[in-house]
């Protein structure tokens, strides 16, 4: 982790971080760090305010029209601290490019598959995706590719990727997308839901093994 671990964290949910909050959740659990999150009424699902509270993350719905006050004054009141933007600095990247190269010790992939909306994590996953070596080198670095469906506009994602200088313009592809109510064999969100739909839809254009990364899904599955 890259913040002060004695001090808590204090989280803004929005609808559209919300595959960000039961990750981030998970992370505070497994690295005992305090996590306090405040999101608008409605806005945070039973099924994920479940997998929080079983977290141990503290949750606190409020209306729209105070939600920024309360986010302010939890800061205030513990003492905390917020991550940036949609997490968008280096030390969370790396912490995600670790997660790669842990994925990698169990096998090689020539074709990596991550849904995005902003695209830090898939930017941390296509890094050391790209990057990684081991003594097999069953797959050469310039063979493998990765897709990126998004449910945000291209430029989103390759504004990311270029700020972290990950450049490989012929082995990343960034592909807009529309929601799906598609079910893959396990759980996810919308945006995983989407991504699954394009991997199912495109597999046999695809080489090599393929790993598909779901954000929200379990270690276990």
């Amino acid at each position: 982790m890259f913040f002060d671990k004695k001090k808590p964290l204090i989280h803004l949910v929005t609808s559209d971080n919300l595959v960000d909050t039961w990750a981030l959740s998970r992370l505070c659990c497994e690295e005992d760090v305090a996590l306090r999150c405040v999101g608008v009424k409605g806005v945070l699902t039973t099924e994920l305010l479940k997998k929080l509270k079983e977290n141990g993350t503290k949750v606190k719905e409020v209306p729209a029209e105070t939600v920024s006050e309360t986010f302010r004054g939890l800061i205030r009141k513990f003492g905390g601290q917020r991550l940036p933007h949609k997490y968008n600095c280096e030390p969370f990247v790396r912490s995600i490019s670790k997660r790669m190269r842990q994925t990698f010790e169990q096998g090689d992939f020539k074709t990596l598959i991550v849904p995005a909306n902003f695209g830090t994590v898939a930017c941390g996953l296509a890094r050391e995706f790209f990057h990684y070596q081991n003594i097999y080198e069953l797959v050469p670095s310039s063979e493998k590719k990765v897709y990126i469906p998004c449910l945000t506009p291209e430029s989103v994602v390759s504004g990311t990727f270029s700020q972290y200088g990950v450049d490989f313009p012929n082995q990343v592809f960034i592909k807009p997308i529309k929601e799906s109510a598609n079910k893959p064999p396990f759980p996810t969100d919308v945006a995983g839901r989407s991504a699954w739909k394009f991997l199912t839809k495109n597999v046999d254009g695809f080489l090599g093994e393929i790993l598909f990364w779901n954000i929200i899904g379990e270690e276990t599955r």
